[in-house]
């Protein structure tokens, strides 16, 4: 199978595309910086911001299936009170970009990776947890 991964330089994306090549998939990454990967044999790196793509054509072409691991960046991954440097639309921006990118190309299969306490999981993370989430950058991510 021929997966499109987005977010592929975050912790869980490069995760993914491991074990996708691994199992014996093609893997084309969009990446916005190559730094983190070389191609080679199964994996195809394209340099490119989802919310600056003139055209899903070419990253879309010829894929079975869109796996998105994109997210909200912060100045600090560690810290969730951290200035956010991501619009805090850019979810909801990148997604239609990919989905209006799949009907042109036909492609009809998309995984999104998400978090703990996003929409109806709220009530099953502990209550010292909703209220970092209440009071940080985190909750506008989750907004999003």
């Amino acid at each position: 199978m021929k997966l499109l991964v987005f977010g592929g330089t975050g912790n869980v994306g490069q995760q993914l595309i491991r074990q996708a090549l691994e199992r014996g998939h093609q893997v084309r990454a969009v990446v916005r910086t190559e730094d983190a990967f070389i191609s080679q044999g199964n994996l195809e790196i394209v340099q490119a911001s989802i919310l600056e793509l003139s055209s899903t054509d070419t990253v879309l072409s010829g894929v079975d299936a869109v796996i998105s691991c994109l997210g909200i960046r912060k100045e600090s991954r560690f810290d969730p009170w951290s200035r956010l440097l991501s619009p805090l639309d850019f979810t909801e921006r990148s997604t239609k970009i990919m989905i209006e990118g799949m009907k042109e190309q036909g492609v009809e299969r998309l995984i999104t990776i998400s978090s703990a306490g996003v929409g109806d999981s709220w009530d099953e993370i502990e209550p010292d947890l909703q209220q970092v989430i209440a009071t940080s950058s985190i909750q506008q991510i989750f907004t999003d």
